[in-house]
């Protein structure tokens, strides 16, 4: 990456050379002094070297990134409020303020992370965000450059014996005419049909509010879920993802809610065949885990979107090269 910046600087100069060869006569060109480099970084560094390997970690890793007046500098730099970890005139000065602020062991405890995540002066529109650059940056210092990051760490979930559970059966005509009485007729006719039936203005599946009520219940069934009712898809699409609500998504979210609560208080559960042989079995919500890869290599890389956030318009750029290449998210 330095040495992209240092070919981006000499296109640079390279290119003002030749405008000023252009004019012709004038003034003496006169050489400035270092200014913020793209993505708010301060000019060169001019003080002391690094007196140690992990003084030249700290500054690589955090110190670099954090000492622009965009960020960090502007506050805790040098003469400024302590504690000092931006000094832009010494940077081992600057590592013996920060060595208390960070936990190498755990970054994510380190004061530096829990300060700006609780709000203190981020740099971004996230407070999460930048609170996570700051814990990867202290997380290459402490355990340096190796070229391999994000590997996925996975702890084994407790397997439960499975039991009884409640879910609308697609043959039981009871359940059906529960399903019309308290979910179909009253919402989702009323409020879905112009876009989940066939005959909607635009239609889409799944066709829980078909003009069939067979089709309809065939196709709301994987939408319920009967032991946890807040989870079904119908109550999180209106609460979560505001998705096409009638009025106000929360209180829709609220009415979705109690028409679903009142269904699983009429369905009684249905409990597994005790002549069965059954196995340990894992519930996909509670226990599901992210499946598992060798870790991704990221040296160059220039634009890295993780989506850690779980909310806003923004998709942070955390790969730390300036300038940072948000994206904003429509629709």
């Amino acid at each position: 990456m330095d040495a992209i910046r240092s070919m981006k600087r000499l296109v640079v100069a390279a290119t003002a050379a030749l405008w000023l060869a252009g004019c012709g006569g004038g003034a003496e060109t006169v050489e400035l002094p270092a200014g913020p480099a793209t993505g708010g970084q301060v000019g060169a560094y001019q003080g002391p070297a690094a007196e140690s390997a992990d003084v030249l970690a700290f500054q690589t890793s955090l110190w670099t990134n954090l000492r622009s007046e965009q960020r960090c500098g502007a506050c805790h730099g040098a003469g400024g409020q302590a504690p000092t970890f931006a000094n832009n005139d010494d940077v081992n000065a600057a590592y013996s303020v920060a060595l208390p602020l960070v936990n190498l062991a755990d970054p994510e405890e380190s004061r530096l992370v829990v300060k700006v995540g609780g709000g203190h002066n981020c740099w971004e529109t996230s407070d999460a965000f930048c609170a996570e650059q700051i814990q990867n940056w202290i997380a290459d210092w402490a355990g340096g450059e190796t070229g391999e990051k994000q590997v996925v760490q996975l702890e084994a979930p407790t397997a439960r014996e499975p039991g009884a559970s409640r879910i609308l059966l697609a043959d039981d005509a009871g359940h059906r005419e529960l399903f019309r009485t308290e979910l179909y007729e009253p919402l989702l006719t009323t409020y879905c049909a112009d876009c989940h039936s066939e005959d909607g203005s635009q239609p889409q599946s799944p066709f829980f509010a078909s003009g069939d009520l067979d089709t309809a219940f065939a196709d709301v069934r994987s939408k319920l879920n009967l032991d946890a009712t807040a989870e079904s898809r119908l109550v999180v699409r209106l609460g979560s993802e505001f998705h096409s609500c009638w009025s106000n998504c929360s209180q829709n979210a609220q009415e979705m809610l109690a028409a679903i609560d009142r269904i699983a208080a009429a369905v009684e559960p249905t409990a597994v065949d005790p002549a069965l042989e059954t196995s340990l079995a894992l519930r996909f919500a509670e226990d599901g885990i992210v499946a598992s890869s060798g870790g991704r290599v990221e040296d160059s890389v220039i634009a890295l979107y993780q989506f850690r956030t779980g909310e806003g318009s923004t998709a942070f750029d955390s790969s730390g090269v300036a300038p940072a290449l948000h994206l904003t998210l429509t629709g």
